[in-house]
């Protein structure tokens, strides 16, 4: 009764198993609430003496109460991801100006090929094709939003499947806004696979 609840059933399991079959050792976390009501994590360590006939006559083993532990692997794992949250803005910090100066060609864009609309509204050949330059041009702009707003979000480490290929390219993009163009990039990847990972990171 005094195992949580939630807990109790891999408890009972864990143990019937390790009566069963003696040889093993049992190692495992759980979490108890106390007479005062407060929940504490433990490690349970056991092993078994089997008596003349074969049965387990003894369990001896250690309780370990853990709790303050498990807090601190928690607060360590709170700690990183506010560090590389922390280094995330101040990556987009130095991407800012880079980015400012492409927002910035993506806007005359979009002006310059509203005005030529704007003129070529009795052709509508060549209204269309600056109509297209526009909807190109908001598209990158919200391409380069997107990439932002994912690189820059606080999120918990979350392993997931996914196409490295893909980041190094959206990674790629968001150099080029903060380098000199006469600088060149270029791009050798010779693997699309995919692998289990944190895209974010």
């Amino acid at each position: 009764e005094l195992i949580h609840p939630q807990d109790r059933d891999n408890v009972e399991s864990a143990l019937r198993s390790f009566i069963q079959d003696s040889g093993k050792t049992i190692n495992m976390e759980y979490r108890v609430i106390r007479s005062d009501g407060t929940e504490r994590v433990v490690f349970q360590r056991a092993d078994a003496l089997k008596g003349p006939k074969g049965w387990v006559d003894v369990v001896y083993g250690t309780i370990q109460d853990i709790t303050e532990i498990k807090r601190a692997e928690e607060d360590k794992i709170k700690l990183e991801n506010q560090l590389n949250h922390s280094n995330k803005m101040r990556a987009i910090g130095t991407l800012a100006g880079g980015i400012a100066h492409d927002f910035n060609n993506i806007l005359t864009a979009i002006l310059g090929h509203t005005q030529l609309v704007r003129l070529d509204v009795n052709d509508p050949e060549a209204a269309e094709k600056g109509l297209d330059h526009i909807e190109k041009a908001a598209e990158r702009a919200a391409r380069l939003v997107k990439q932002i707003l994912t690189f820059s979000r606080q999120s918990e480490n979350t392993n997931q499947p996914m196409k490295p290929f893909l980041i190094v390219q959206e990674a790629t993009n968001l150099l080029r806004s903060s380098i000199p163009a006469n600088i060149e990039i270029t791009q050798k990847i010779r693997s699309k696979a995919s692998i289990l990972a944190d895209p974010t990171k």
